[in-house]
């Protein structure tokens, strides 16, 4: 087993890995801070209700459709 982490270590083996691992990490973040961007501050439920408020209620969402 010592010989295999040897040879790994010298032909770089653990620095791919390592650099994969990073680029995985980089991805996941990267996606979480755009859906982090794209949902309202209260929430998609909240937004949700908002609309449909404003629809029931004849609100700013139904004066700007006319």
């Amino acid at each position: 087993m010592h010989t295999r982490f040897r040879r790994w270590a010298l032909d770089g083996t653990f620095e791919r890995m390592f650099r994969a691992a990073l680029a995985r990490a980089d991805a996941v973040r990267a996606a979480d801070q755009i859906s982090a961007a794209l949902v309202p501050p209260g929430g998609l439920v909240d937004a949700a209700r908002g609309i449909a408020a404003d629809g029931a209620e004849g609100g700013e969402a139904c004066r700007l459709g006319t």
